[in-house]
């Protein structure tokens, strides 16, 4: 999108500069042009010739008949401009939208992962209890065996919830790489609106190969 963003500004000045260019047309102008024909023809007693031709003549540009047609292609290049103003605006807000809409997946992702490290916490302290109470002889195997899938099922629901807070950071960290033409970086930025997204991928990076915070160029 940062690319995007570039190429509305630069259209956006291309059109800009054609305003002032057609507005121009609008005004009288002078022309100067002149000639200087040097000639060196020796004559008698004489060690060198003299400057013989030059000429100078000033012009006037008066836009009296074609008046209307500037007046037009001037207005046409104020609407062209205006246009081209609409489009980066809306490049704009769509490069914005991205982020807002990338920074709530994210926050969304961290509630996620919060609630479910919760339960795995709680899953793995019932099956502690039930080997406890197995151990002690008050309880069956079948105890145990029941309280085991559900850690294993709320472990592998806390790997997919931490996957996609990844891959949704990869998203938000792309979605703001236009805080990286001012030299901002997106883990900061992060860190700043997100901190507790920012510790649930600190606490278990379970993606392996990656840091938490990478650049992406």
């Amino acid at each position: 999108m940062n690319d995007y963003i570039r190429k509305a500004e630069r259209d956006l000045a291309a059109a800009t500069a054609n305003i002032g260019a057609a507005e121009s047309q609008l005004y009288p102008s002078i022309t100067l042009s002149g000639s200087i024909s040097p000639s060196f023809i020796k004559q008698a007693g004489s060690a060198a010739g003299g400057l013989t031709t030059w000429s100078f003549r000033p012009t006037l540009n008066l836009p009296i008949f074609d008046g209307g047609r500037l007046r037009a292609n001037a207005e046409m290049t104020r609407s062209g401009a205006k246009v081209q103003y609409l489009v980066w605006e809306q490049t704009v807000l769509t490069a914005l939208e991205e982020v807002e809409r990338a920074l709530s997946s994210v926050h969304r992702d961290a509630q996620t992962v919060q609630a479910l490290r919760a339960q795995v916490k709680t899953t793995q302290e019932t099956l502690a209890l039930s080997i406890g109470s197995y151990k002690g002889g008050q309880s069956s195997l079948h105890d145990v065996l029941d309280a085991q899938p559900s850690v294993a099922t709320s472990q592998a629901s806390l790997a997919q919830a931490v996957q996609q807070m990844a891959k949704d950071y990869v998203a938000l960290n792309m979605a703001i790489r236009l805080q990286l033409r001012w030299g901002r970086d997106p883990a900061n930025f992060l860190m700043q609106t997100e901190p507790h997204a920012v510790a649930a991928m600190d606490k278990r990076w379970i993606i392996s190969g990656s840091p938490p915070f990478s650049r992406v160029s």
